[in-house]
């Protein structure tokens, strides 16, 4: 096995992974937030309560943030701590914070955030919205490139490598499911277009197809991957070729769900 020689200062911060670690956590304290606003707020949308998407979202970005957090801390602690990287987690939270920002709007004032083309504001923000998703994955696939390149000392092959393939088969599982969606009228295929029966938590369909489905496997993958390859490099001598495995199932499942949902049938 080949030795890496970059600086082993995998322990210290860095502004960039302050400042990702912090958005994540205020993202996910606007949860019980919303949630206290949720019980006061009767209002709907797709016959659900109108806050339960920003519900979702802050749950799913937050996430997100906290992943990129965690990864970034892998990168040689010379090329963590240079401005562009800075700028690029800048990038980022600026990126997130509109996102989340006009789903938030959009929920208080009763519309729909995402497919609505009802007034020229509305159409335009949809389109700002679709750019920002390409940044909120592109960044993460610039981060995990940097990891394998400049990985810290310490750092382990399975989690190496399954940061590398997390952040680009999430990346672009995720473009494709995304795109593909965002030239529809709705997430809905067949059946009720109605989000009242949906599973719980998740809220996916029940009547029909869901393309939100792969869309969550897809882009969860930029999680799944890299902790499978952390748990690997613990519990395996082949950490790397469990990795592997675990990445093609993972594409398997988005591909899977998508041809499922494209069928009109439900996740369950």
């Amino acid at each position: 096995m080949t030795t890496l020689t970059l600086s082993p200062k995998v322990s210290v911060t860095s502004r960039v992974e302050d400042l990702l670690w912090q958005g994540g956590l205020i993202i996910i304290a606007f949860l019980p937030v919303t949630f206290l606003v949720s019980l006061y707020d009767p209002r709907q949308l797709n016959d659900i309560n109108i806050w339960l998407k920003p519900m979702k979202f802050y749950a799913s970005v937050g996430l997100h943030m906290i992943t990129i957090a965690f990864i970034a801390r892998f990168i040689d602690y010379d090329v963590r701590r240079k401005f562009w990287v800075y700028v690029l987690g800048w990038v980022l939270t600026f990126t997130v914070i509109f996102e989340l920002a006009y789903v938030t709007m959009q929920a208080a004032r009763g519309r729909h955030s995402h497919w609505n083309f009802e007034t020229t504001f509305e159409s335009l923000m949809y389109a700002a919205m679709g750019i920002g998703a390409v940044i909120m994955i592109l960044i993460p696939v610039v981060i995990g490139l940097l990891v394998y390149r400049y990985p810290v000392r310490e750092m382990r092959q399975g989690l190496r490598l399954g940061i590398l393939l997390g952040m680009i088969l999430g990346f672009f599982t995720t473009l494709i499911v995304a795109g593909y969606m965002s030239q529809t009228y709705g997430h809905w295929v067949g059946g009720v277009q109605s989000d009242a029966d949906g599973l719980p938590i998740v809220g996916w369909v029940r009547s029909g197809g869901d393309l939100r489905v792969p869309h969550f496997f897809a882009t969860h993958l930029m999680q799944i991957i890299p902790v499978i390859g952390f748990i690997a490099d613990r519990f395996s001598q082949r950490p790397r070729l469990i990795v592997v495995i675990a990445s093609t199932i993972g594409v398997g499942m988005v591909a899977f769900t998508f041809l499922q949902a494209l069928r009109g049938q439900p996740f369950i």
